[in-house]
This record gives structure tokens, C-alpha cells and sequence, in this order.
């Protein structure tokens, strides 16, 4: 089940299906491009974060059962990654957890995520014998680099070959923060002019590397 509620200029997408691990199922996935659909059609607001329930998981991607079954197949989620990556607001990944599949992804769609202590990713799709979707394998390039993504999609590392043999990419992919220091940075966003924050987030490509920038 997937939970829209709206408050003002802010609004938060909830996957709700914690014994789960909050994975996607086909009505899920229906659910997910509905409230994308009342989120494009909602000109007042001025950003998005998408989380999940419960304290062990953010997403475990699409539903292995229905995968199996063919109730669900990469292309249909992949149509829903996209939507969300397409928004013109900004989007915050709060993520309450580990993330498994094309969870991993929906992070990568966010503008901005931010993760827990001790959280896990990891992408098996080749472990399993599956294809990633073309467009979900150019966002991991474009996000995290080629040699990051070969590690995460090909050699199908978790959360610590990943850190251990790219710590940077990693570091890009989340940030650790306490759930009560994502509530100003979503308090700033939403109180920043919309049309301004509508265009740059058109514009970038990647507020993550905006670090670089900086550095």
C-alpha cells in the first residue's frame, strides 16, 4: 500500500507494507503512478519526500513473488521510477531503512536521500539471472559513476564492498542523519520561491554533484 498525504506546499509518499519490507506489488505500482498523477496535477506544492514504514526497510524494490508470477516485470517499474524521477519539485528520499533492488533506485530518482545508521543496499537483479532496465542502469551511471555501478549491478556488491572499494560513491548514493535533521532541510526547500526551485531542479541533473562544485 502506498500513502499520499499532503500538507500544505509538502507532500509525503509512504510505502506502507513493512512485513513486507515494503516491496512494490502490481496494485502497489498502480498506487505509486496514481498519487504521481495528483502530485504533477498539484501546482502548489514545492517538494516531495518519499520514505517507508516501519525501521528495517525503505523498499525492497518490486515484488519477488509477482516478479515470478509476471504480475510485475522491470519495465513496469521502471515506468514508475522514471514518473518520479521526471517531477519538476525536488524530492527527498527519507530513508527508514535498508534498500534492496529497484528500492536502491527510487533513492537514486530523489534529488536528495538520506539514510539511517546502518543500512544496507544492494541490487541482486544479476544474481537472480535478471536484466536491469536500460534507463535504471544509465541513472547509476549518471548518479555514481561507471565503476560504482559495475560493482553495484554486475558484481551485485552490497552496502560494505561498496564502501570498501568506493567509499565516494557511496557517500553520494546517502547520507546518515538522525529522522529529525531532514525536517529543516524540507522546512528550506519548501519556503524557497517555486518557480525558482521548479527550474533548477530541471536543470541539474544531479544536485549531488553539486558537492564537487564546492569541494
Amino acid at each position: 500500500m502506498i500513502k499520499l498525504r499532503i500538507e500544505g506546499p509538502v507532500a509525503r509518499l509512504t510505502l506502507d507494507h513493512p512485513e513486507r519490507h515494503n516491496a512494490l506489488t502490481k496494485d502497489g505500482l498502480e498506487q505509486f503512478h496514481a498519487h504521481l498523477q495528483q502530485i504533477e496535477n498539484d501546482k502548489e506544492l514545492r517538494v516531495l519526500v518519499v520514505t517507508g514504514s516501519g525501521d528495517r526497510t525503505f523498499c525492497a524494490g518490486a515484488s519477488l513473488d509477482q516478479v515470478r508470477a509476471g504480475a510485475v516485470d522491470g519495465e513496469s517499474f521502471q515506468a514508475v521510477s522514471d514518473r518520479l524521477a521526471a517531477l519538476p519539485i525536488p524530492k527527498l528520499a527519507a530513508m527508514n531503512g535498508s534498500a534492496y533492488g529497484g528500492g536502491v533506485e527510487l533513492g537514486l530518482c530523489c534529488d536528495f536521500r538520506f539514510g539511517v545508521e546502518g543500512m544496507k543496499i544492494r541490487v541482486p537483479a544479476a544474481a537472480f539471472g535478471l536484466c536491469y532496465p536500460p534507463e535504471g542502469v544509465r541513472r547509476y551511471v549518471s548518479r555514481l559513476g561507471v565503476e560504482a555501478a559495475k560493482r553495484i549491478l554486475v558484481a551485485t556488491f552490497d552496502q560494505e564492498g561498496l564502501e570498501k572499494y568506493n567509499e565516494e560513491a557511496f557517500a553520494v548514493y546517502q547520507q546518515a542523519l538522525p529522522d529529525y535533521e531532514v525536517v529543516p532541510i524540507e522546512a528550506t526547500i519548501q519556503t524557497n520561491a517555486g518557480g525558482a526551485i521548479n527550474c533548477s531542479s530541471k536543470e541539474i541533473p544531479d544536485v549531488n554533484r553539486m558537492r564537487e562544485a564546492f569541494d
